[in-house]
Parts: structure tokens; C-alpha cells; sequence
């Protein structure tokens, strides 16, 4: 830089304004009003000053979400010991076992958004607790007596159609060779086989039909006389009454198909028998999976796969529990939802003599829409009902901003 332009923007500088060469020919002219230092903090306090406004809100809307998802949790465990409380209760029947699901559309603020508009945010909970004096007895004997899953939309309570809530076990009689009852017991649980038409904890097994046509058998009169003839059954059997977890309005596919397999392959059964015995146990599993069935349920009918095996164990394929889950994951409270928005933003400008106002309106409403997939009750055809639409109530902000700048 030649003394010439150093004189020149010297003299430029105390005259309250900066020359600035820019190549050989161009040349700006920046004025600065008063202190130039000025103009630099405000920069920086805009700039500074909106991002630490971002992290505030973020740090809000993460602060939201924690404190939504815990007052979540608390209530739907609240809601599940006040139901276990009243599992002890006789008159009237109460299931013996509820679980809660709870779930709420909350509004969450958007720090991004300049009207906070923000989003609705699903927060769901799940929770379940046993109070009973008979843990060791399954004492269900009615409908309402059995286990049962209370779902809750937005504070509304969905039901299946057998009651509140919807079952996530059911009844089924079956007819049981005298000598296979320790199969059944071992596969549903000792305390779930009941004998069929009275309670649980009464009574013994009645007799069911004779499953082999009967046999005519004559003995000798001890006293000289004609032979004494009489027609006797070859294999007797016994009326049962399961509680079976996969006869219930809510049913799980995997806990499912692992019961099939062990009704349908002795193989399976003996694995999982082996499995779950105690050390100081001598039961023959073996024997045990190998006694014989009377009736398959629907969820067990299928075809063995040809020539396919794992381990030893055959694999099937359940045509009716998979027509079941056909193209859903599960049964219940379905994961998808629909969401419906609608967004109105109006603008309006006062002009006075001494200033000017302006009002901007934002109109928010979103409304969240599900479904609700359930097995009726005492069905067996392998089709779910058909989906219970849940519609929550819609959700309304509005906003109005106002600015007067005087002229």
C-alpha cells in the first residue's frame, strides 16, 4: 500500500466513514454511525443469541418427553395395583390377573418452529402386579374371572366385546384318554387343567366316552354256572377343562406356535419337558409326550412340512394361526396410526399515523386415528375380528402474535 492511499483512508477514518479498495477499480463506502464496535455485538447477539435459544428448547422438549413418559409409568402402575387389589375379591367375580396398557397423544413443543407448533408424541406404558393369597391355584372359573389386558386411549378405556379390557386367556373342554392327562398338565400347566363342569379346585375328572369300540370279556362263574359276559372299554377317557392362553381375545403368535409344536411333535414336547424339569425331578418326559391325543385345537391344525427338520423335531406349518397374524405382527393396540393435520395461518396489518400493528393467527389440529385387532371369543376359524377403529380426540392450539413498531 503506497503513503498516498494510507494518508487517504486516515483522512477517510476521522471523517466518520472507511475506504475500501477492492481490486484496481472498485471502491465501497461503508458508513459507520458512531461506535463501529456496536454493529459487531449486535451481530454476534443475534447470531449467539438464536442458538442459545435452540438448545434452551431443546432442552425443554427433551425435559417434556421425560417427564410425560414418567407420569406415564406412574399412573398405569397405580392403575395396576388398584386393580390387583381387587383380584382377591369373590362377589362380584373379578379376573384373576390384569395387566394395564396405557397410552396418551402428547403435545410437545417445537423450539425449531417460531409458533412452537410442535408435534403429538405417543407416550405409552405398560404395567401389571399379582396380589393374590392362591398364587400356587389358577381360581378362574367364569369369564370374568379370567386374565384379562386393559387398554387405554387418550383417559378412554377400549374394549374387545367379552367386558373391560379384552381376555388374554379362555376355556376349552377336551376329551382326554384316561392314561394322557400328565401330557396336558405338563404342556398348559398342572393348575390350568381343571376337571370339566365344576370348579377348579373341586371334584374329580368326570368320565368321557369310550374311545375304542367296546370289547365283549366272559369270565367264569366262580359258582359253576354260564360265563358272566359284560362289554367292556378298551381305553376310557376323562372331560378336561383347559385354561388355555392362546383361547383368549389377545394371543401371542410365537407362545402359540411353541404349543402347537408341542401338542403335534412328541419331539418337541420331550425337548421342552427336559428343559423345564428340576434337578431332583424323576419324571420320564419321554414317557410322558408320548401318551396320546384325543382332539387337536384350531391353532394346532397344520401340515407337517415334508422332509424338513431341526433338531430332530419335524416342522409344521399352523395354517390357521397363521391366517391369524397374516400381515399384522400382533393382536391388540396396533403400532400404526393415521395422523390428520390441518394448519391455518392468517396475516393482518394496521397502518396509524404514528405506527403500524401487525397480527399473526395460527389455528393447529391434529387428530390421531388407530385400530385395535382381537380373536372373539370361542372363535376357531383363524380370522380376526374385523378392526375396531380408535379415534382420539383432536388435539387444538391456537396462537395469535402481535407487533406494533412506531413510525
Amino acid at each position: 500500500m503506497t503513503a498516498d492511499r494510507k494518508t487517504l483512508m486516515t483522512a477517510d477514518r476521522r471523517r466518520g466513514f472507511t475506504r475500501i479498495a477492492v481490486g484496481q477499480s472498485a471502491i465501497i463506502r461503508v458508513l459507520i454511525r458512531g461506535n463501529p464496535r456496536q454493529g459487531q455485538a449486535l451481530l454476534e447477539l443475534a447470531i449467539f443469541g438464536s442458538l442459545i435459544i435452540l438448545t434452551l428448547g431443546t432442552l425443554i422438549q427433551f425435559g417434556l418427553n421425560d417427564d410425560y413418559q414418567q407420569q406415564a409409568t406412574m399412573e398405569t402402575f397405580r392403575h395396576a395395583l388398584s386393580s390387583a387389589a381387587a383380584t382377591v375379591l369373590v362377589d362380584p367375580p373379578t379376573p384373576t390377573a390384569v395387566s394395564h396398557v396405557r397410552l396418551k397423544d402428547r403435545h410437545i413443543p417445537d423450539p425449531s418452529n417460531p409458533f412452537t407448533i410442535g408435534f403429538l408424541r405417543p407416550v405409552a406404558a405398560q404395567a401389571s402386579v399379582t396380589r393374590n393369597h392362591k398364587l400356587q391355584e389358577n381360581i378362574a372359573d367364569r369369564l370374568e374371572e379370567l386374565p384379562r389386558a386393559r387398554i387405554t386411549v387418550q383417559d378412554g378405556e377400549v374394549n374387545c366385546g367379552s367386558g373391560s379390557g379384552c381376555t388374554t386367556a379362555g376355556f376349552r373342554e377336551d376329551v382326554v384318554p384316561a392314561g394322557s392327562l400328565e401330557r396336558y398338565q405338563e404342556i398348559f400347566g398342572s393348575q390350568n387343567v381343571c376337571p370339566a363342569g365344576t370348579e377348579c379346585t373341586e371334584g374329580s375328572f368326570p368320565q368321557g366316552p369310550c374311545l375304542k369300540p367296546f370289547e365283549r370279556v366272559c369270565t367264569p362263574d366262580p359258582e359253576g354256572g354260564p360265563e358272566i359276559c359284560e362289554d367292556v372299554c378298551p381305553q376310557s377317557s376323562i372331560l378336561i377343562r383347559v385354561i388355555d392362553t392362546c383361547e383368549g381375545e389377545l394371543l401371542s403368535e410365537e407362545g402359540c406356535t411353541q404349543q402347537a409344536r408341542q401338542l403335534r411333535d412328541d419331539q418337541v414336547c420331550t425337548q421342552i419337558c427336559e428343559k423345564n424339569k428340576s434337578p431332583e425331578s424323576d419324571k420320564n418326559c419321554s414317557s410322558v409326550c408320548h401318551q396320546p391325543l384325543v382332539t387337536i385345537p384350531w391353532y394346532a391344525e397344520g401340515e407337517e412340512t415334508p422332509g424338513a427338520h431341526d433338531n430332530g423335531t419335524h416342522q409344521w406349518a399352523f395354517l390357521k394361526l397363521q391366517s391369524l397374524f397374516r400381515g399384522i405382527t400382533k393382536l391388540g393396540l396396533q403400532p400404526g396410526f393415521r395422523r390428520q393435520t390441518s394448519l391455518t395461518n392468517s396475516l393482518g396489518k394496521t397502518e396509524r399515523s404514528d405506527q403500524i400493528t401487525t397480527t399473526t393467527s395460527v389455528n393447529w389440529r391434529t387428530e390421531m386415528q388407530r385400530t385395535l385387532l382381537f380373536k372373539p371369543v370361542g372363535d376357531t376359524s383363524g380370522n380376526p375380528a374385523p378392526p375396531l377403529p380408535i379415534a382420539t380426540t383432536p388435539k387444538d392450539e391456537q396462537s395469535t402474535t402481535t407487533w406494533t413498531t412506531p413510525w
